[in-house]
């Protein structure tokens, strides 16, 4: 997601999550518990990449822990010998099926190499109204009855008034002015940080609003916030392992249909794909005619054609094709009439006031004057 916040007031606490997005998939996936793992429900999307599969973007767990994943400023650290080293779905992952609340994920955390978080943060909160920011190079943890975050790398000092994220800043102030501990409140935290875009109406892919107290989870599909659909964590994962389709469980959207129908190689993968073979045949074609440019650019430049009055055979003399337009230079003895051809580039003339064409041309020509002949004629 590109915005998320906590609200914890009057014994109430509410996650929100806005999913901006270039996207045309998503999908909610529930996982129930087993063999001492705790059950969730995991939100993603995918962007058609073939070389890029689906991934969790955020979550909560039974026990009312909640992660969001946010792109932020690349940062490469050091990695931490004797750590395990996980991607980021799978980091996550784990923290859900293994931690109940925020100060077990901070710990569980601490203990991996956190170095492939390089452009991500982790953020998480749970029903007691904790949260923390997680980075590959800082950990930060709050009790405050507000928090929101965006896609910016966070620091000890960092000024959260400071941040150049409007989005962000106006979900911060209706926050700072006082929200009602209740849906509806919280809502009207999720529209003032949606991303909304002239072009295509295209933004905010879906929006989230947990309640982790309770175990409910509001949604919002394409920043249609009239439509809304609640799942009950706890049932749902009585239903056994399922998967649903995020945009079939919301009434036709037009501007959701604008998008589908607006064609890239990201969402449509039959193009990415014709792309990539057309692309790949270019190269392949490219390579093949240098290669062939290059051999028989260079056949055929000696005998009588090169032999005459010791001139090279300049682009476009005779019967020099285009393809032939590398000059050629014969290197010519005093005892021999005889010459080799040497293919190297060269200028149709070569003007004296510029001494590296002169030596270009004069490159191959052995002596001078008319005993050698003029491979160069200004």
């Amino acid at each position: 997601a590109c915005t998320a916040f906590i609200l914890h007031e009057g014994g109430r606490t509410f996650v929100g999550n806005n999913e901006d997005s270039w996207c045309v998939e998503g999908r909610v996936r529930f996982v129930p518990g087993e063999a001492g793992r705790l059950g969730a429900v995991y939100f993603s999307s995918w962007r058609g990449h073939p070389y890029l599969p689906w991934s969790d973007q955020l979550g909560m767990n039974e026990a009312g822990l909640v992660f969001d994943g946010l792109t932020v400023q690349p940062k490469d650290v050091a990695p931490a010998p004797g750590k395990p080293l996980r991607e980021f779905s799978a980091l996550t992952n784990r923290v859900l099926e293994q931690c109940r609340n925020v100060p077990e994920a901070v710990a569980f955390l601490r203990r991996h190499d956190l170095a492939l978080l390089h452009k991500s943060m982790i953020f998480l909160a749970d029903a007691q109204g904790r949260y923390a920011v997680v980075q590959n190079d800082t950990i930060l943890m709050g009790d405050a009855p507000y928090f929101a975050v965006g896609n910016w790398r966070l620091g000890r000092n960092t000024d959260m008034d400071a941040i150049p994220i409007p989005r962000l800043q106006q979900g911060r102030a209706l926050l700072e002015a006082g929200v009602a501990p209740t849906v509806d409140g919280a809502w009207t935290v999720l529209e003032g940080m949606k991303s909304y875009r002239k072009f295509l109406e295209n933004g905010t892919f879906f929006s989230t609003l947990f309640e982790p107290d309770s175990g409910r989870v509001h949604l919002a599909f394409y920043h249609d916030y009239d439509h809304l659909i609640t799942f009950d964590l706890r049932e749902e994962l009585q239903k056994g392992a399922h998967t649903l389709d995020l945009p079939s469980l919301f009434p036709p959207n037009k501007a959701y249909q604008a998008l589908q129908a607006y064609r890239t190689p990201f969402h449509q993968r039959w193009l990415f794909q014709v792309l990539m073979f057309l692309g790949g045949a270019a190269v392949l074609w490219g390579f093949i005619l240098g290669v062939w440019v290059l051999v028989n650019g260079c056949v055929g430049c000696g005998g009588s054609q090169c032999a005459r009055a010791g001139r090279c055979c300049w682009p476009g003399s005779g019967w020099w094709p285009w393809w032939r337009w590398w000059a050629c230079s014969s290197r010519w003895s005093r005892s021999s009439t005889s010459a080799w051809a040497m293919c190297i580039p060269r200028w149709p003339r070569c003007p004296g006031s510029y001494w590296w064409w002169r030596r270009c041309c004069s490159f191959g020509c052995a002596g001078t004057g008319a005993s050698a002949g003029r491979c160069c004629r200004l």
